[in-house]
């Protein structure tokens, strides 16, 4: 009887004394795989790759190669070439704990959520308390906003291990998720008594106490985060925020000044602390915001956007037309720019002046049905027809039932009865203007 050894996930050869051939691949197979494997772990992925198809040319089938080579793709972010090689691995031996944790890392890379779950839960049938997999799950169905789901696999893991940062952190996120803020503050306090300097967790800690209402509590969450961090940006940007809440501006502006002093060249998160305050109806505080960021970002291109809209918003078009110009002369050729100068010149009454800037967004944006319905508008208002049919008809092809094109169609019709009008374009106007009579 032959006695068998078998290679490393693939195969089995005959033992030595019976076939020497064999018995000198088993051991160059083992070779190729052990120096392909310290090449993948210095990364020099690219000759890793080489020397795993180099042990596969001695056996087509073996898993341990197969697994390298996933290794390599997805570490080289070839993601589809990975999926192959783990499926190929896994058709060999389906429990391979390294191809199933591959797999789940490439379908994740290719964003594919429920593939890569699902490979990772075929994982933790073999291994049911890796908090590794449990945390990708939760994160998986978290970032997918299943929140509940996210949550219940979040507390497996911490059920194995309290003071899994990963899970801490992963269940605190769900809860703000769900909106539930008080289980979020709980469980960021949960984290910060097993980590208690994290001034990023002490931010979002502060947040949430914020969300609630609570002032107090997030200053002082806000302050610690700055003691652990003294140039912690979204610390320093929290208690900025609770100032202008409490209605203390000046107070504001001087924190907003030293947090610029400590980021010199980080307007963004300022900026859209900005935008924050724009959007949701408190003018005042985002002017003070974006002006105090300008005065050490004088030409930045978020922040003096936000402030062109945020003149345009209070309907304050001159000064609105000079931010926008200004803007346009430091960034030309921007459709947004150029889209917020023609609604500053048609909000100051100048159609010509906004038809002409909505033009130039156009030549950028040929197919932006709100463009064409602007440029349509003004061409109505300026006395010629024929062009706004012509922007009406190109922005319907894209929405046939758009409201406000309609509308306008059907008010040149009225206007100018003898326009030129494909038939079809007519009957929609028309149809469209009886109803609007009807209401």
């Amino acid at each position: 009887m032959t006695t068998r050894i078998p290679i490393r996930g693939g195969r089995q050869a005959a033992a030595p004394g019976h076939d020497q051939d064999g018995a000198d691949n088993v051991y160059r197979l083992h070779s190729l795989v052990s120096d392909a494997r310290k090449l993948f772990r210095s990364n020099r992925h690219d000759e890793a790759m080489a020397v795993f198809h180099d042990a596969l040319r001695i056996d087509e089938h073996n898993v341990y190669a197969l697994v390298g080579l996933g290794d390599c793709c997805r570490r080289l972010n070839r993601f589809t070439e990975a999926v192959e090689h783990y499926l190929h691995a896994l058709s060999r031996d389906s429990v391979n704990t390294y191809a199933l944790l591959g797999l789940g890392d490439s379908y994740r890379g290719m964003k594919m959520t429920d593939e890569s779950i699902d490979a990772w839960e075929r994982f933790l049938a073999v291994q049911p308390d890796n908090i590794m997999v449990l945390t990708r799950i939760g994160d998986a169905h978290r970032k997918a906003k299943r929140f509940e789901a996210s949550i219940r696999i979040y507390d497996r893991a911490l059920a194995i291990d309290p003071s899994n940062p990963y899970a801490l952190r992963g269940r605190a996120d769900g809860y703000r998720g769900l909106r539930d803020y008080g289980k979020a503050v709980e469980s960021w306090e949960a984290y910060l008594r097993w980590h208690p300097d994290n001034p990023q967790i002490l931010a979002r800690l502060g947040n949430a106490w914020k969300t609630m209402g609570e002032l107090d509590m997030a200053r002082d969450a806000y302050i610690t985060a700055t003691r652990v961090d003294k140039d912690y940006i979204f610390g320093q940007l929290g208690l900025v925020d609770i100032e202008l809440l409490k209605g203390r501006r000046t107070e504001a502006e001087n924190l907003l000044r030293q947090a610029m002093k400590c980021h010199p060249h980080e307007p963004a998160p300022i900026c859209r602390l900005a935008d924050n305050y724009r959007r949701h109806g408190d003018p005042d505080s985002a002017e003070i915001i974006y002006r105090t960021a300008m005065e050490w970002h004088s030409d930045n291109k978020y922040l003096m956007t936000g402030l062109a809209t945020l003149l345009l918003e209070r309907r304050d078009f001159d000064r609105a037309v000079s931010a926008f110009n200004e803007l346009n002369d430091l960034h030309p050729g921007d459709e947004i720019i150029l889209t917020g100068l023609g609604d500053a010149y048609k909000g100051r009454g100048d159609v010509g002046q906004a038809a002409s800037a909505w033009r130039a967004a156009l030549n950028i944006s040929p197919d932006n049905r709100f463009l064409l319905t602007r440029c349509g508008d003004a061409c109505r208002r300026l006395g010629r027809p024929d062009e706004a049919v012509a922007y009406y008809a190109k922005a319907l092809a894209a929405d046939s039932h758009d409201f406000h094109v309609l509308q306008g169609l059907s008010m040149v019709l009225r206007e100018y009865p003898n326009v030129a009008v494909d038939e079809k374009l007519r009957q929609a106007a028309v149809q469209h203007g009886l109803h609007q009579a009807e209401e």
